[in-house]
């Protein structure tokens, strides 16, 4: 009720994000779930529940990893590539070695309150993450 996921999806979307696979990090609030209706024809992944994840698109879709860093969050470059690799069969190095975009929104109904999201953007077809 917070977080104006509007403001992050139209900032996701001018990055280069178009439709793939959405690979979000749950914790503190539910990215993957609040950017479904923004791209409704997107597989999205939750790193808490990734059994109930719809199959992999065929063939070369996107993959967006996004997750809310600390301290709002607990998750970083490294977990989110790290869970890729054991959910989606993305093979990426231990380390992230991908720069990493920011993005920061104004929090509704807290006057000038904000937080920061990050996120990684990959070349389409990585692993089970397209």
């Amino acid at each position: 009720m917070l977080v104006p996921f509007d403001d992050i999806a139209r900032q996701v979307h001018a990055a280069g994000f178009v439709s793939g696979t959405i690979f979000a990090h749950y914790f503190p609030h539910d990215l993957a779930g609040n950017l479904r209706p923004h791209f409704p024809e997107t597989r999205i992944v939750s790193t808490k529940f990734p059994t109930v994840a719809p199959p992999p698109n065929p063939g070369t879709g996107q993959c967006l990893m996004i997750w809310f860093p600390k301290p709002m969050g607990v998750m970083d470059g490294n977990g989110m590539g790290t869970k890729a690799n054991q959910m989606l069969d993305t093979a990426f190095p231990f380390r992230l070695d991908r720069p990493v975009s920011s993005i920061t929104v104004t929090l509704d109904r807290t006057g000038d309150r904000s937080a920061r999201v990050d996120f990684v953007l990959l070349d389409p077809g990585v692993g089970d993450c397209r």
